[in-house]
């Protein structure tokens, strides 16, 4: 009815990012809220000044450690380490240099300790009693553990003489019976030398060893190369054994004898640091010339005088072994074996706390199998499997390689490395190849491994220690890539050096060098190159997992084809019981936003995409509350705000802006999206994505240290979820149309907030969008003191379709807005 008043109230802070029915975001409303966010009833309340740490300057923050009730803050500045307390106005520490390379990412592995992945390799960095930090390198080297077969006392073994079923004339064969039988009398000797050796400890055949360094928590942290145990001489009883006869039927009697060796271990000295509780010596079934399946190997002899052999006697399968008489075969044997080293070795002996003693040198005492049937039976089938194969990155992101990332997350049990560079082990130390040695004396040693790419790695060592004089004929390194091993020792003025080609073994898991039995000496006189070319790669699609308690040891890896994984973060599993046990990321590349799902015990990775917006930054990503998570994409000069819900679905929520980076506030709900124009927007997710805007906030990057945020800026840190209370600049600024399709003219405003202090002003104004969207002033106030009531003030101008209305000022923390009634006149 014309004439007849309307009092409409028109409530702020209404939700200003809600959801409709299905639960969906929509787009904002036209209305802007600076530094006041929703408070209780709806009403509006001042944000607090965040706590800036500004003696962190322009740092990274990487970790948050607390131990005894310290909270420090661990930030990098190029290689420099700046720490400090989290309390308002408390002063940091500067360490120079004291990452050694620029941290990249990092992850915590407990309350006070995490690991930071640096561009030269990852270090672990702990908080000690008296609040300093404090780092140690996560790719330790450890001194070798040099295994060499020493000779021991030479044993024999009688065969009884042997009547044949008849007289042989000339070089006529033998019988299949008697053939049998000379046979079986020399395998049962044979068997009666291995055994006889064996109860004793030691061998009369080659084996392949190596070691384990395994660490006070039990776990495997170094396996050594492969070396061959063997004396100079190789396989023995792998020739023929001549038999003599004066009536060319009654066979005499004859021996068969073998050297015999034991395995030394030389231990290196005493080192605390090391953190190795016991090595594990590993060794592979002897390999003895013999083969069960193999036909009898006897030949008879022209000869007719009684000092000359009648009969030729071989075990079967002799022309297989190691004899140096068979190199062709041996190298091939050889390669097939350490392809299958994993499934053939057994571990034969424990050596605990190998270094925490003097350098010395003990036996270690085997038990060797003295059942050399049974052990060749079991080599044989082992040799004829096919080898299990592996796949290239499994083996250059594993031990003894390194790596690193560009970005990493974690949740209770896993860890997600991502955007990976694979490192090549520099190489086994010389020492450890040593066959033989001279006198104690300074030397240096040169290792250098080039590979197919042309890239190479040199190892450099200085020692004064006992020379290495002769080398295990077994060299190899864990790579198939690598073409050629040199080495060179020198001393004294003299140097000694060798070149050799290297071979991949048909596992895909290293390449070897395999010549015979017998150390080998460096015969050349030019010293190696120690120039190193990169050999690095680069997998910046690549993600891989591993465990918490062990984050270098990767147990799963994927490429996910997408170009640069630029951020990752931990999502969480649900409650589902065939999620027990998995753990769920979001990864954020340049081709899109992935979910990546692993499996029980890291042994699988799937992913799937779930939208094709890029993320280029690793502060683009972050987790929200209940499954949530939150990106922005990068499109053009802009940045798309999008939604991932539990589900896997994405959305847009708010329109494109000018956003560098996000993240999430979980003590009020809070998710920040900061701007490049010194600002933020905040999207308060606890009151249903109520939006408003702060200010102030020079921020270049943001980084979520477990669930507090952080902004990078170029004069500190400054603390997203801690506040203190003082007086700030607030204001609002909307557009309201009442609800009606005439013009209206407003009679009054009615302006209702409380606040022991404010400074400031009040507006209305007419929006008339059929006036160019100009607009017309109508009540303008300023306002200063306490608010203890309601501002009531009278109107006058002419009808309009829309009204802007809008304040600011300088208010008092305990300041509170509840809501602005217009009365108009229809």
């Amino acid at each position: 009815m014309k004439g007849k008043k309307s009092t409409v109230r028109h409530t702020v802070p209404a939700a200003l990012c809600p959801r409709d029915a299905a639960g969906q975001r929509k787009p904002l409303l036209p209305l802007n809220v600076i530094n006041l966010r929703p408070g209780s009833n709806g009403t509006l309340v001042p944000v607090g000044e965040n706590i800036r740490h500004e003696g962190f300057g322009a740092s990274t923050p990487l970790l948050m450690l607390r131990s005894e009730g310290r909270e420090v803050i661990a930030a990098a500045s190029g290689s420099d380490l700046i720490y400090g307390k989290t309390d308002a106005g408390a002063g940091t520490d500067v360490e120079p240099d004291f990452f050694g390379s620029q941290p990249l990412c990092a992850i915590p592995v407990s309350s006070d300790a995490g690991v930071v992945m640096c561009t030269d390799g990852a270090v672990q960095l702990s908080m000690q009693p008296d609040g300093t930090l404090a780092t140690s390198s996560l790719a330790r080297s450890y001194a070798p553990i040099g295994m060499v077969a020493v000779e021991s006392s030479p044993i024999s073994t009688t065969v009884a003489a042997r009547t044949l079923s008849r007289n042989y004339d000339g070089a006529s064969r033998l019988s299949a019976s008697d053939t049998a039988a000379v046979s079986a009398d020399l395998v049962d000797a044979y068997r009666r030398l291995t055994s006889t050796a064996g109860a004793a400890g030691l061998a009369i055949q080659p084996a392949l060893a190596r070691y384990r360094l395994i660490d006070n928590e039990g776990r495997c942290v170094f396996t050594s190369a492969p070396v061959l145990l063997s004396l100079p001489s190789g396989s023995q009883c792998a020739d023929t054994v001549g038999i003599t006869s004066s009536d060319r039927r009654t066979l005499d009697p004859y021996t068969l004898s073998a050297r015999t060796w034991a395995l030394q271990l030389s231990l290196p000295a005493a080192d605390t640091k090391a953190g190795i509780s016991r090595a594990d010596i590993y060794l592979s079934p002897l390999f003895h010339p013999y083969v069960p399946v193999a036909a009898a190997d006897i030949t008879t002899s022209r000869a007719s005088s009684s000092d000359a052999p009648f009969i030729y006697a071989g075990l079967p399968g002799r022309e297989r072994s190691l004899g140096n008489n068979f190199n062709g075969h041996a190298r091939r044997l050889l390669a097939s074996a350490i392809a299958r080293l994993d499934s053939i070795e057994q571990r034969v002996a424990v050596v605990n706390e190998p270094f925490s003693g003097p350098q010395r040198t003990v036996k270690a005492d085997i038990a060797f199998n003295c059942d050399c049937v049974a052990e060749a039976k079991s080599l044989t089938a082992a040799l004829a499997a096919p080898a299990q194969k592996y796949d290239r990155m499994s083996v250059v992101f594993a031990p003894p390689h390194t790596f690193t990332a560009r970005c990493a997350a974690s949740d209770a049990a896993t860890v997600l490395w991502a955007n990976l560079t694979a490192r090549h082990f520099p190489g086994y130390p010389l020492a450890g190849r040593a066959a033989t040695f001279g006198e104690s004396a300074l030397w240096r040693g040169t290792t250098r491994i080039r590979f197919a790419s042309g890239g190479s790695v040199v190892l450099s060592e200085s020692h004064i220690s006992p020379v290495p004089l002769t080398f295990n004929p077994l060299l190899y390194y864990p790579l198939p890539d690598a073409v050629e091993i040199s080495i060179s020792v020198s001393t004294a003025g003299t140097v000694r050096s060798a070149t050799f080609t290297l071979t991949p073994d048909e596992s895909g898991r290293g390449a070897v060098f395999a010549e015979g039995c017998a150390p080998f000496a460096l015969t050349g006189s030019e010293a190696v190159d120690t120039t190193q070319t990169d050999s690095r790669e680069s997998y910046p699609d690549a993600v891989a997992v591993a465990a918490t308690s062990d984050p270098l040891h990767i147990d799963s890896i994927m490429r996910l084809g997408s170009g640069p994984v630029a951020a990752v973060i931990a999502r969480g599993a649900t409650d589902q019981a065939w999620e027990f046990g998995r753990s769920r990321f979001i990864v954020g590349a340049a081709a899109g936003i992935y979910s990546l799902g692993v499996g029980t015990g890291r042994t699988a990775l799937s992913s799937r995409r779930l939208s094709a917006a890029p993320v280029t930054r690793a502060d683009a990503l972050c987790r929200g509350e209940g499954g949530e998570a939150f990106a922005l994409s990068a499109a053009g000069s802009a940045t798309i705000p999008l939604h991932i819900r539990p589900n896997g679905s994405v959305s847009t929520f708010a329109p494109s802006g000018p956003y560098l980076a996000a993240a999430f506030d979980s003590l009020r709900g809070e998710l920040w999206l900061l701007r490049s124009d010194s600002s933020a927007d905040i999207f308060c997710l606890h009151h249903d994505g109520a939006f408003y805007r702060r200010t102030g906030i020079a921020a270049t990057g943001a980084r979520m240290l477990g669930d507090q945020a952080f902004a990078c800026t170029p004069v500190g840190l400054i603390s997203l979820g801690q506040e203190q209370a003082k007086d700030i600049a607030v204001g609002i600024n909307c557009l309201y149309t009442p609800r009606t399709l005439d013009p209206v003219t407003p009679l009054a405003i009615e302006f209702a907030a409380v606040a022991v202090r404010f400074k400031g002003s009040m507006t209305l104004e007419s929006a008339d969008a059929g006036a160019g969207g100009r607009t017309c002033p109508v009540v303008r106030a300023s306002i200063g003191g306490a608010l203890l009531s309601p501002i009531r003030l009278r109107t006058a101008t002419r009808p309009a379709r829309r009204f802007r209305f809008g304040f600011e000022g300088t208010v008092s923390p305990d300041f509170t807005y509840s809501h602005c009634n217009i009365s108009y006149r229809q």
